[in-house]
């Protein structure tokens, strides 16, 4: 086997001689193989012979970084270090970092552990910091660990391991005192983590672990408050637990809170802070269930307590009511900078023309006509003129662009297919790069299909008016085949998909939806079975724009073929829709999608209705 490798090289270096005319970077290519294959077979004397060929090549630092890792266990720390140093501009430098700190942790080489950790510069997931108060007690530097631990335990909910046994210590040792306790228990009761509550009890004198008990209970039992006799205003906890259920009560139960406020007005003594804060919580509330009442309680917030969600809120309370004066009255009231955004400059224009200022509407609809936004879309069709908006192509600066180490690394990776180095190195590169650069970056991200990183990368870039890089047709063949084989719109299965995944073939959202467009697992078996396909792959590109077409197809007849209803429920689920469904039909379909409750499904629907305008011209 060894003097096999020793003739291939001899080729290699002869066929180097030879054709020294031939493009360098296809021959370096060719030599990063052999170099790399000789370090996974572990022949490293080969190795040496050949990398002084690839000194200046791109990627030789991923040699180096491929035999430092093999070798880790019993490595000179000096190279290590060196490396570190040499390519701490790199992604490399963090993952050879994490791997010495794994070893070093698992080891439990804790000084070696302290050499590699870097507290103020890398962001570091909970169990390393963890082993970092691990190595500072076992190196007896207690009192910085101590001083440390308390932000981290305050706000990890689920604590791994090696954090439990720092944390056990640091407890048995007495670093827990009433404050951090109460602190903590408070963010537990939010997140409704009994085990942990129950933990914490134990350090808490007899009296407050009846008033956490009662706490935990009033928070899901809210109606608890309007029991005056359980509260003692001069007790500080006792008033948090109050505090907590008035906001519990305004979310979960609205209604009933209006109707009980004048009665716990007078049982509780609040402040105005306090009373102010509940009032806008119930008020939000009682606007984002559709309340018609809400108004009589969305005034009553004094100008120094409101706050953007209030102020939107009582906008979209009056387009609900259809009272466009009143309209015009609360966008007066939105902050300076909340005017100028698309969406409120819209609802000027429609509540000018609903006043008779019809004028004023449409110099304002002209306006966001030329806009690539979910506005322009409306503000044309009030036009009544097809939506074209100004379109820019945007090239950037290349040659800088070129010259970025990480932008020739990722090039160089991409060439030899190692693309998920490649990405990461293009997204490494973002933070260094000028805005004509991050330009550049982002069409160079859609040349090389990665759709969803061209995507980003224009927001990044603040590109705006790029059609073709902002909306690309990706997956053409299969969009268009499933459409015709479906009767759907091919813009409406770009504009879903653009939204779920950014074409991101691989994408895993927190929840489990995979794919391109985001198809639960248990989703994905019922579609399969209603297609007769015994296995399914939803990583699977062609599948799963196959199932999610066939999801799609099945929302639009549950809404009776009304697509803005099909694309919601594709969001937030078709029963919440449902609950909505008689509202759509009362109202402007504009104003639905305004008044709807949830953000996120605001913004799908206005992220979709634009994408399918964009794409439907193409």
């Amino acid at each position: 086997m060894h003097k096999r490798y020793l003739y291939f090289l001899a080729l290699i270096l002869s066929y180097y001689s030879s054709f020294a005319y031939a493009d360098d970077s296809h021959l370096q290519r060719k030599l990063f193989w052999q170099a790399r294959q000789f370090l996974l077979t572990k022949h490293y004397q080969q190795f040496e012979q050949l990398k002084v060929r690839l000194l200046n090549y791109p990627l030789y630092p991923y040699l180096v970084y491929i035999k430092l890792k093999q070798q880790l266990a019993y490595q000179n720390s000096d190279e290590i270090d060196d490396f570190l140093e040499t390519y701490n501009d790199t992604p490399l430098a963090h993952s050879l970092r994490v791997e010495c700190l794994t070893q070093s942790a698992k080891n439990k080489d804790w000084s070696s552990f302290l050499h590699y950790y870097r507290p103020d510069h890398d962001n570091y997931d909970s169990t390393f910091q963890c082993h970092y108060f691990n190595a500072l007690l076992a190196t007896h530097q207690e009192r910085k660990a101590y001083q440390a631990i308390p932000k981290l335990w305050l706000t990890l909910n689920s604590p791994s391991t090696s954090c439990k046994k720092v944390f056990s210590h640091w407890e048995s040792v007495g670093g827990l005192n009433r404050k951090l306790i109460w602190e903590k228990l408070q963010y537990l009761i939010q997140q409704n983590n009994l085990a942990h509550i129950q933990h914490l009890a134990q350090f808490l004198p007899a009296k407050e672990k009846q008033q956490l008990r009662f706490w935990y209970k009033v928070h899901n039992q809210p109606l608890l408050i309007e029991q005056t006799e359980q509260f003692d205003d001069d007790n500080t906890i006792d008033r948090k637990i109050l505090l907590d259920g008035i906001q519990r009560l305004a979310v979960k139960y609205p209604n009933e809170l209006a109707e009980t406020w004048p009665l716990l007005n007078k049982m509780y003594v609040l402040t105005e802070s306090e009373r102010q804060h509940a009032l806008s919580t119930l008020a939000v509330s009682l606007a984002r269930h559709a309340d018609l009442d809400a108004d009589t309680w969305l005034k009553q917030i004094k100008p120094r307590y409101s706050d953007t969600v209030l102020r939107e809120w009582r906008v979209r309370n009056q387009l609900l009511k259809g009272d466009w004066k009143k309209v015009l009255y609360w966008l007066d009231h939105l902050s300076s900078s909340e005017k100028k955004m698309p969406c409120w400059r819209y609802w000027r224009a429609r509540a000018l023309a609903e006043n008779h200022q019809v004028d004023a509407a449409n110099s304002l609809y002209h306006d966001l006509a030329r806009q690539v936004d979910y506005y322009g879309v409306l503000a044309s069709q009030r036009l009544k003129q097809p939506y074209h908006p100004k379109i820019q192509r945007i090239g950037g600066d290349n040659v800088a662009l070129q010259q970025n180490p990480a932008i020739q690394r990722a090039q160089e990776l991409y060439a030899l297919g190692f693309n998920g180095d490649a990405r990461r190195e293009w997204q490494w590169a973002l933070h260094s790069l000028s805005q004509p650069q991050l330009q550049a970056a982002a069409q160079l991200a859609k040349k090389w299909k990665w759709y969803d990183l061209a995507i980003i990368g224009a927001a990044k870039a603040k590109i705006h008016n790029d059609i073709k890089l902002r909306f690309p047709m990706a997956y053409r063949s299969s969009v268009l085949s499933v459409a015709r084989k479906t009767h759907l719109n091919s813009a409406w299965i770009w504009a879903i998909m653009r939204q779920e995944s950014a074409f991101m073939w691989n994408a895993k959202s927190s929840a489990g939806a995979l794919g391109l467009m985001q198809i639960m697992p248990a989703t994905g078996k019922n579609l399969a079975k209603q297609l007769n396909l015994h296995t399914i792959n939803l990583l699977n590109s062609e599948l799963n724009i196959r199932l999610g077409t066939t999801y799609l197809k099945h929302l639009l007849k549950v809404f009776d073929g009304n697509a803005v209803l099909a694309t919601a429920a594709y969001n937030v689920g078709p029963t919440r829709i449902k609950n909505y469904q008689t509202l759509y039909h009362r109202l402007p379909n504009d104003v639905w999608v305004e008044i709807l409750p949830w953000k996120e499904t605001r913004d799908y629907i206005k992220s979709v209705s634009l994408a399918r305008s964009i794409y439907g011209q193409v």
